[in-house]
């Protein structure tokens, strides 16, 4: 199992680069929005006590392939510490970026853990936030996940995830279970592409 803990990442602001140096490439990751409401049977807000979210997702074949090749992209290999690191290591840093980027809705919140399994049949990406707001109708975004162009699966088709409902769950501060996946809008996704779950106690 690769785990890193994202409660030390520091990120560095992305600034222009002025003069003869080139521009900064172009990211070679993306995101998942997972947006949070409430499943039809609830009456009431069922995220309410809600301090972590974890999401977790079930890399599909695509995926497999690609770290299997490439595992110097890990979450600890030497190019993927820089994904999953800071924009501070010279990398895109994904640890913080999840909770930091410019999108619409997104909860407030910090990444208090990724885990990344890449041996076995269940290979997965796991995502821990702890939330400084409210999690109702708002997006949390998931990854980091390698893009189409990066991956270039056979057939040209995105690379994509699954979502697994007993991995992903809100907890009170006491590391008590608030909610779970009651059913989501899609079961697997690519990045750049968005997901509702519907949770409910």
């Amino acid at each position: 199992m690769r785990i890193a803990s994202a409660a030390a990442f520091v990120l560095a602001p992305l600034l222009a680069l002025t003069g003869c140096e080139e521009p900064p490439a172009d990211d070679t990751h993306g995101y998942v929005e997972v947006k949070f409401a409430r499943a039809s049977s609830e009456t009431e807000n069922p995220y309410n006590g809600t301090s972590q979210v974890q999401i977790q997702m079930a890399y599909g074949d695509c995926y497999q392939q690609f770290y299997a090749a490439n595992p110097n992209w890990a979450i600890d290999g030497e190019d993927g510490a820089l994904v999953f690191g800071t924009e501070e290591d010279g990398g895109e840093g994904w640890g913080e970026r999840l909770c930091t980027e410019d999108v619409g809705g997104r909860a407030e919140c910090d990444v208090t853990e990724i885990q990344q399994l890449l041996e076995g049949q269940a290979q997965r990406l796991s995502v821990t936030y702890t939330l400084t707001g409210p999690l109702e109708s708002r997006v949390l975004l998931f990854g980091p996940l390698p893009l189409r162009d990066m991956t270039a699966c056979d057939g040209g088709f995105a690379p994509r995830v699954a979502i697994e409902n007993g991995g992903t769950r809100g907890l009170d501060a006491n590391g008590n279970q608030v909610w779970q996946v009651l059913s989501t809008s899609t079961t697997e996704v690519a990045p750049g592409d968005a997901l509702t779950i519907n949770g409910a106690r």
